[in-house]
C-alpha cells in the first residue's frame, strides 16, 4: 500500500487493528518497510488489567494526526478565545504531547509495568500461548465439528476459511465462529444459547461481533437481505436470531492464555446439551390420513414430540384431538410428559416451558397403542 500511495503521490495511510491479534500471538513490526501506518492494540485483552489501549505510529505519518480541529486540556501551548481572532497552538515537543488531552490515566500506566511483568513471569512469550491456546481451538473445533445428531446430521455449523487450518496459527487464531442446527437442519438461536451458557458459567460471545463483513460473507447475507432486515426490525442485540431462514449472527468461543482443557469439557459438555440421540429413532408408521372431526375426535390422539430448547432433549406429550382442532397444540394441557432433565428444570423453572414442536402425528387408539408397545 505504501508502495502503491507514493508512486502515485496519494495520502494513503493503513491502520491494523491487532487487538484481537496480540492477545495471544506476538506482534512482528520488525520490517518497517511493511509495516502499516498505524497499529491499534488493548492491554485488557492481554492481561485482563490495567484497562489501557496503544496506538503505535510510523514517526514518518505522525503529522496526520495533527490535523485534528479540536483539543483537550495540556495538549497546548497557547489559547486565544473570547474574541474574533479565535487560535489556539498546540504543542511542539512530541506527538503524544499534543494528543494526550486531559490527565493521562497515571494509575494505570503505572500498574501496566506489574502486567508486563507478572505475564513474562507466568507464560515466558507470547509464543507459548499462541501454542497453547490453539491446540486448545483445535481440540474443540475437532470434537465441534464431529459431533451429530442420531440421524447423522451435524451439530454444529463452523464458518472459517477454507485456507485456515487449525493445526497452524499462523492461518487461525484460536478462536471458534459457528452456529447450531437441530437434528432437522432447523436454527437454534444463538440468544437463547448465550442466555443458557450463562446459566452454567460459560462466557461466549454472539451476534455481528462488530464484523459485518464476515458475518455477510459466511452467513450469506446480500446487502438486499441485511437492509430488509433492518427495516424489519433487526438491530445489533435485540434478540433476533432468524430472518427468511437465515441466522443474523454466529456463536464465538475463544481460548486464551488462562484457557485450559477443563474450559473444553465444559464447553462441549453444554453443547451435548442440544444433541438429538433419538432423532434416528423417530416412530415410522403407515398411518391412516383420517378426516378428523368433532364427531369422532375421541377415537384418535395428537402426538406431540416436543424438545426443551435449554437440554435439546425430547419430551413425549399427547392431547385429544379437541385441543388440535381449535389450534391449540402449543398452549393445550399436557395430558402426559416425560421430564427432559428433572435436575435442571428444578434449578431453573423458568426455563420447563420453553419447548419447540419438533414432529405431530395422527394416531388411532389401535395405532397409539401399537406405537407404544
Amino acid at each position: 500500500m505504501r508502495r502503491c500511495a507514493s508512486k502515485g503521490k496519494s495520502e494513503l495511510y493503513s491502520l491494523l487493528d491487532a487487538a484481537a491479534y496480540v492477545a495471544t500471538a506476538q506482534l512482528d513490526l520488525s520490517d518497517h518497510e511493511n509495516a502499516p501506518d498505524f497499529t491499534a492494540l488493548s492491554f485488557y485483552k492481554i492481561f485482563g488489567f490495567p484497562d489501557l489501549g496503544a496506538l503505535i505510529v510510523r514517526k514518518d505519518v505522525g503529522h496526520v494526526l495533527l490535523k485534528r480541529q479540536y483539543f483537550g486540556g495540556g495538549t497546548v501551548d497557547m489559547v486565544i478565545n473570547g474574541s474574533d481572532d479565535v487560535w489556539h497552538a498546540t504543542k511542539q515537543g512530541t506527538l503524544h504531547e499534543a494528543l494526550e488531552d486531559g490527565t493521562p490515566a497515571f494509575h494505570s500506566i503505572a500498574a501496566l509495568h506489574c502486567a508486563l511483568d507478572v505475564h513474562s513471569r507466568l507464560y515466558g512469550c507470547m509464543r507459548n500461548i499462541s501454542q497453547h491456546a490453539g491446540h486448545l481451538a483445535a481440540t474443540l473445533y475437532n470434537r465441534m465439528a464431529s459431533l451429530v445428531h442420531g440421524n447423522g446430521a451435524p451439530v454444529c455449523t463452523i464458518y472459517k476459511n477454507s485456507a485456515s487450518d487449525y493445526q497452524n496459527p499462523r492461518t487461525q487464531g484460536p478462536t471458534i465462529a459457528f452456529n447450531l442446527r437441530t437434528c432437522r437442519g432447523t436454527w437454534i438461536g444463538k440468544s437463547e444459547f448465550e442466555r443458557l451458557a450463562t446459566l452454567n458459567n460459560i462466557q461466549l460471545r454472539t451476534g455481528g461481533v462488530c464484523n459485518p463483513g464476515g458475518i455477510a460473507s459466511y452467513l450469506d447475507l446480500s446487502p438486499k437481505e441485511m437492509r430488509e432486515n433492518y427495516a424489519e426490525g433487526l438491530r445489533c442485540g435485540n434478540g433476533i436470531d432468524e430472518m427468511n431462514g437465515k441466522p443474523t449472527g454466529i456463536i464465538r468461543v475463544s481460548l486464551g492464555a488462562m484457557s485450559n482443557m477443563k474450559d473444553i469439557e465444559a464447553c462441549m459438555s453444554f453443547v451435548a446439551r442440544f444433541v438429538d440421540q433419538e432423532s434416528s429413532q423417530d416412530i415410522q408408521l403407515n398411518l391412516p390420513n383420517p378426516s378428523v372431526n368433532r364427531r369422532d375426535s375421541s377415537q384418535y390422539f395428537f402426538w406431540c414430540r416436543r424438545r426443551k430448547k435449554h437440554t435439546g432433549v425430547p419430551t413425549m406429550q399427547s392431547w385429544t384431538a379437541d385441543h388440535a382442532i381449535h389450534g391449540n397444540i402449543q398452549n393445550a394441557p399436557l395430558a402426559e410428559t416425560t421430564p427432559a432433565n428433572p435436575e435442571l428444570d428444578a434449578k431453573h423453572p423458568c426455563l420447563v416451558e420453553k419447548e419447540v414442536v419438533l414432529d405431530l402425528m395422527i394416531l388411532d387408539q389401535k395405532s397409539l397403542k401399537e406405537a407404544v408397545r
